[in-house]
């Protein structure tokens, strides 16, 4: 107070303008700041968002399209199965056909051509697809590798359906030379799992003989899903894909094992997201969602810096999850070099526009204290006895 007291009056009412004209300025650019710099990261991270969520629903269309060529190639590979299995059944019937036509042309009788129909069947070459087997509409095997004069009627399979009983009551009802199909889940003797069978067979009237072949589903030569070369360069589509230098995308299974990664050695989720990040997986699988954000520390490092954004979409035919993740400190980068820039902005404007308004505060002030300084130095030379001292007036 005691300097305040002491200064003059051209700089007292400097001192009393400056904070009013300097604190709303820096308020309102401070404010201003804020809210655009807020703007800013809130802009970015949906930009970034969006960039995740467009690379997983990318990943989601490879997965798709793969997943689509490879229904074709089992229909395919199923409609060939069919056919050969058909051209077995018909060549049987054909050879049953002619020896039955050499009987009723009296060239054998009818015991006779019925045994040279057998022969003929058990000695028919099937190469490594399938098998021959002939029965009776009552279940009895007439021609089989190692169970003829059994009857099979009851036989069922890993389900419980009695397949043999429903092959002749459709057989005996079709029409003939048509070729029927039937699939069934099937277990052999010590030979692991039930594998799905499929047979064709056709029903020769007169002699009421079933004419069966029949090959296990995916006897073909079928390369296994994660060994063909398409998923190959699948694989490196999808994790070849760049994010950015943190960023991959990779593929994982409901059980946490890696389906699709860039790095080989990684085999399972479990050594990458935390607690949380495992739970929005689970809750992903059991599809509660179909996708979800998820972020986390990985495992191996839980450095606030190494903190990730990930975007999780569900691959529903195969049970899949695409995991599509960046750098949480890189995704920030950007708005990082944007604030520092506004900042910059900000300071050099509060220093610029301070500067100038102490100049036109310091003119003002010159101007309202100039003619009062006038007067009181006027009135001092006239208290000191100098009785001419006059003032110029202006209006």
């Amino acid at each position: 107070m005691f300097l305040l007291d002491r200064l003059k009056l051209r700089w007292k009412l400097l001192l009393m303008i400056m904070p009013l004209v300097l604190l709303p300025m820096v308020m309102a650019t401070l404010l201003i700041g804020y809210v655009a710099i807020k703007q800013i990261y809130q802009e970015v991270d949906e930009a970034n968002r969006a960039d995740l969520a467009h690379m997983s629903v990318f990943t989601i269309d490879l997965l798709d399209n793969y997943h689509r060529q490879r229904e074709i190639f089992e229909i395919e590979l199923q409609e060939e199965r069919r056919r050969k299995l058909s051209d077995l059944v018909q060549f049987a019937s054909r050879l049953v056909e002619s020896h039955y036509r050499r009987a009723a042309e009296g060239d054998l009788t009818e015991e006779q051509a019925r045994k040279f129909a057998y022969k003929s069947l058990k000695m028919a070459e099937t190469g490594d697809f399938g098998y021959l087997y002939v029965m009776n509409s009552q279940g009895d095997l007439i021609v089989h590798v190692d169970r003829e004069g059994e009857n099979v009627i009851e036989s069922r399979d890993e389900n419980g359906r009695r397949f043999i009983d429903e092959i002749c009551t459709k057989a005996v009802g079709s029409n003939s030379k048509e070729t029927l199909f039937i699939t069934y889940p099937w277990q052999n003797a010590g030979s692991g799992p039930a594998r799905e069978k499929e047979v064709a067979y056709s029903y020769f009237k007169p002699w009421d003989w079933i004419i069966a072949a029949g090959s296990y589903v995916g006897e073909e030569t079928v390369v296994p899903l994660m060994e063909s070369d398409a998923f190959k360069d699948l694989r490196l589509r999808i994790t070849g894909k760049a994010t950015n230098r943190s960023g991959m995308i990779y593929v994982t299974d409901c059980d946490g094992n890696m389906v699709l990664h860039s790095e080989e050695s990684r085999k399972t989720v479990r050594q990458l997201f935390d607690p949380e990040g495992l739970k929005t997986l689970e809750s992903v699988c059991r599809q509660e969602k179909k996708s979800a954000w998820l972020s986390y520390h990985p495992q191996s490092d839980s450095s606030r810096e190494a903190r990730k954004l990930a975007r999780l979409n569900y691959f529903s035919p195969w049970d899949w999850v695409v995991v599509v993740e960046m750098g949480e400190k890189e995704l920030v980068g950007p708005a990082k070099t944007i604030t520092g820039r506004i900042l910059a902005t900000m300071a050099f404007m509060i220093i610029v526009v301070g500067a100038l308004a102490v100049m036109l505060a310091f003119l003002a002030a010159k101007t309202f204290t100039d003619p009062i300084l006038s007067m009181t130095s006027a009135m001092r030379r006239v208290k000191s006895g100098r009785l001419e001292e006059r003032l110029p007036v202006s209006t």
